[in-house]
């Protein structure tokens, strides 16, 4: 009978690996329960990987050797968050540690420090304050990156901790390009000159939009440089075109009117002294014709004459 146990299935990650075992990787992913869906091969497919399951800082410190990790190209570390409930705000000088043993081990390699995901069961301000000394740790060494994830709230969590699944490509992609040194937004930019095509659809075909159509309407208006019409195919809308204000060769005439009374025909000035008054005439309309020169210096003779003889026959 054999009393050999029966082996059972391990569910858990392999948090102590070494790297050795899987060859020598040119990028090292140590990452807590936050990365159990990232795919390391499809991430970085021209890469030999290595995912190394890393639940707080102290495993950190103890994986970031070379006996561990070999030499690998890039580094990328996404721990601490496990440790909130027991260090709170300590955390800070824990994930200081990490930074500097792994930019010290590993000088020639490119090392990604994630920020702390947000967690619902702890006040945004503490990991914000946690987030930015770790910014700070960062800038002080030249080797080691920050890659921040701003888009990735509590919203994105199924429970306290941990992240949908459909949200783990987000968090994925930010670390691939801090990684690579590639700008987050390049992929976006890239995909907007295939837009640029379809842009001249939107506007309106046909005729351009007539631009200031009174000044057509008005040619008095214009500048005497400008043409009175600027567009020969342009619709003109249905109105009498105004006549000219003067016509050439004849003197204004409102000045003359107001410069010399209306003349009067012979006829005219007959009737008018023959009244009792010369207040009491009545208004003649206006001839519609400018009589002659000659016409005029007549009428102005006789209504001379006729003064004259009024004025003598005013009593003494």
């Amino acid at each position: 009978m054999n009393t050999t146990p029966s082996p059972q299935t391990n569910t858990t990650p392999h948090p102590s690996r070494p790297a050795q075992q899987r060859g020598k990787p040119d990028i090292v992913i140590l990452i807590d329960s936050n990365g159990k869906f990232i795919d390391e091969n499809k991430l970085f497919p021209t890469h030999t990987v290595a995912k190394i399951w890393c639940p707080n800082t102290q495993h950190a410190m103890d994986l970031l050797s070379e006996q561990q990790l070999g030499s690998p190209s890039h580094i990328i570390i996404h721990t601490g968050s496990n440790d909130l409930r027991s260090q709170q705000e300590r955390v800070s000088e824990s994930l200081r540690g990490v930074i500097e043993k792994a930019s010290t081990t590993f000088p020639n390699s490119r090392v990604v420090m994630s920020t702390l995901l947000p967690r619902k069961d702890l006040h945004p301000d503490t990991i914000h304050r946690i987030n930015s000394n770790m910014s700070r740790d960062c800038i002080l060494r030249p080797n080691v990156h920050l890659a921040h994830h701003p888009t990735l709230d509590i919203n994105c969590l199924y429970d306290h901790v941990h992240l949908y699944k459909n949200t783990v490509p987000i968090f994925a992609r930010t670390l691939k390009d801090v990684a690579l040194n590639r700008d987050q937004s390049t992929p976006r930019r890239r995909s907007s000159p295939a837009q640029n095509p379809l842009r001249p659809e939107r506007h309106p075909t046909g005729p351009p939009p007539r631009q200031h159509p009174w000044r057509q309407d008005h040619p008095h208006l214009l500048p005497h440089h400008a043409p009175l019409r600027s567009h020969q195919g342009s619709y003109d809308y249905p109105q009498a075109r105004p006549e000219p204000l003067l016509s050439p060769g004849v003197p204004p005439q409102p000045q003359r009117r107001e410069l010399h009374p209306d003349p009067l025909s012979y006829a005219q000035a007959v009737k008018r002294t023959a009244g009792p008054t010369l207040t009491t005439t009545t208004h003649v309309p206006e001839p519609t014709h400018t009589p002659p020169h000659d016409e005029l210096r007549d009428i102005q003779q006789m209504l001379s004459l006729l003064c004259s003889h009024l004025i003598g026959q005013v009593p003494q």
